[in-house]
């Protein structure tokens, strides 16, 4: 049955299920933090999150490489009742209970962290994507047939997308747990949700397989920073290492280079989700093609560069349609997948020459 969206006060974010209603709800610590020592390096992750395992699996990693003790500071940012959250009360957090806050999603078309406070580099990037029940064929809101009913969670941006779409219309659940099982079991031809809530759905014992696209629609895509605050920049435990730290784990063989711009790779995704998902998942996860990320393609046993990947892709690729598309495609969908396998974004563009001759090692370096 369809709800009708209640209207909260607060400052708006998207992910009402992760985050909660007006900016990454951060609800209430868990007490018992112990007082902080110099050695210490404090996080606060929130508990009720479906990225809270990656949240703090980076928090480890910042601790290590920056030499300090992790301390843990889970906190329930579900939100509840009808006042949301108080942008204010991520100062509190930073100023009682812990130098960095984990997991606060900044829009990727221009988002901003809360007043006062400052923003690592992304560690991660996320969004709404678009799910598909069995038996649904739709990579996109304008492929469903008219009429068709969209699952979302109340007050969370694909709420705005129906304008766009007059082809489809919402049906709003209280919580992204409903959402989600309003498509799993079918009652729901569609929805649209935030990407870790369907990573979490699908890690559970006997969970559908379900058919994941991200939206191309405004404010859909996001990174995952830590926030902190601006007095702390130079302690130890928010030194140039540790900022480091929140990229993504380079390879044991070192940083690998950067060879795209962001833009390249964002174009590319497009590309890729419109001529490559359908055989090779829209994650790079491979179905009736391979997989196109992680350490057993791009690894030290294949021993491809960036170049012979490439010629390979633009020459037999698609492979309904082989070399078919515009050079351009070819280079950004390269670049997406560079990003996607963890090489870091640059200010010099990749064209198609380079990356047909580039000499480059194609090795996995944990991306996003």
């Amino acid at each position: 049955m369809r709800k009708d969206v209640r209207r909260r006060r607060g400052a708006w974010h998207p992910a009402l299920g992760a985050f909660g209603w007006s900016a990454f709800a951060c609800g209430v610590l868990l007490a018992g933090v112990p007082a902080a020592r110099a050695a210490d390096l404090r996080v606060c992750v929130d508990s009720s999150s479906a990225a809270v395992a990656r949240d703090r699996s980076v928090a480890e990693r910042v601790a290590t490489q920056a030499g300090l003790t992790l301390v843990v500071a889970p906190f329930d940012g579900s939100g509840g009742g009808q006042d949301g959250f108080a942008l204010k009360k991520f100062t509190q957090l930073l100023t009682s209970r812990c130098d960095l806050v984990m997991g606060y999603p900044i829009d990727t078309s221009g988002g901003e962290a809360p007043p006062g406070l400052l923003t690592t580099k992304p560690y991660a990037q996320t969004g709404f994507v678009l799910v598909d029940a069995p038996g649904t064929v739709a990579r996109s809101l304008a492929e469903l047939p008219a009429g068709t009913e969209v699952a979302i969670t109340g007050q969370t941006a694909p709420a705005l997308y129906f304008a766009a779409n007059p082809n489809v219309v919402p049906d709003i659940h209280d919580s992204d747990a409903d959402t989600m099982q309003s498509i799993a079991k079918g009652q729901a031809k569609a929805a649209m949700i935030w990407q870790p809530t369907v990573e979490q759905y699908e890690r559970t014992p006997g969970a559908v397989k379900l058919a994941t696209y991200p939206l191309d629609e405004p404010h859909a895509r996001y990174d995952l920073v830590a926030l902190y605050l601006p007095a702390a920049a130079p302690a130890a435990r928010l030194s140039n290492a540790t900022k480091i730290a929140m990229t993504n784990q380079p390879s044991p063989g070192g940083a690998a280079p950067a060879l795209y711009t962001k833009a390249q790779a964002a174009i590319g995704l497009g590309k890729f989700i419109g001529n490559c998902a359908m055989c090779h998942g829209a994650h790079l996860e491979g179905r009736s093609g391979p997989s196109l990320k992680g350490p057993n393609w791009a690894s030290e046993k294949a021993d491809y560069t960036v170049g012979e990947v490439f010629t390979m892709v633009s020459q037999q690729m698609p492979a309904t349609a082989p070399g078919s598309l515009e050079n351009a495609d070819y280079v950004n969908i390269m670049a997406y997948l560079l990003q996607q396998n963890g090489y870091p974004a640059g200010d010099a563009m990749l064209n198609f020459d380079q990356a047909t001759g580039s000499t480059v090692k194609l090795r996995w370096h944990g991306g996003s």
